[in-house]
């Protein structure tokens, strides 16, 4: 009983998409495919875009999360995702790069159904002025051009 209440947990926390690398913040092809088609990943423009939309129609109504409506710059914007992992209540830790930001961000995702995701908390990374300018130099490589993850809106 313990062993299937285990199973079940895992599979709606994390879901089935363990096959990407976990813990794993590199400029690496096979691992920047894997998480463009991640769920979570995908489910980052949606929240995003449901925030946009939140507050557009509705000014007064409480944020979906604090300081949700400092990060309205960030709904439309290209993004690629550099890392995934577990987050210690449950669902993800996405690290990504945004289009037109000279930092990265980190998101966490929430399942709240089969490969649904709330978003929860956006924060930005804090990585020397350095260390920001390689990985924006990275990601605008042609070899990475197909990972971006391309808003809709």
């Amino acid at each position: 009983m313990l062993v299937l209440i285990g199973f079940l947990l895992q599979s709606m926390s994390f879901g089935a998409h363990r096959e990407c690398q976990f813990d794993y913040f590199a400029f690496d092809t096979e691992h920047q495919a894997c998480l463009k088609q991640h769920p979570a990943v995908i489910s980052i423009e949606d929240n995003l875009n449901r925030l946009k939309s939140l507050k557009k129609s509705c000014k007064r109504c409480a944020e979906p999360f604090v300081g949700a409506s400092q990060h309205l710059d960030l709904c439309g914007k290209n993004y690629l995702a550099l890392n995934i992992e577990e987050h210690p209540f449950g669902g993800y830790y996405i690290d990504a790069l945004v289009k037109g930001k000279s930092h990265a961000y980190r998101f966490w995702v929430y399942p709240i159904e089969t490969n649904e995701f709330q978003l929860r908390a956006i924060s930005i990374l804090e990585f020397s002025k350095k260390f920001n300018r390689q990985m924006l130099e990275y990601a605008k490589e042609r070899k990475y051009a197909k990972y971006w993850r391309v808003a809709k809106y």
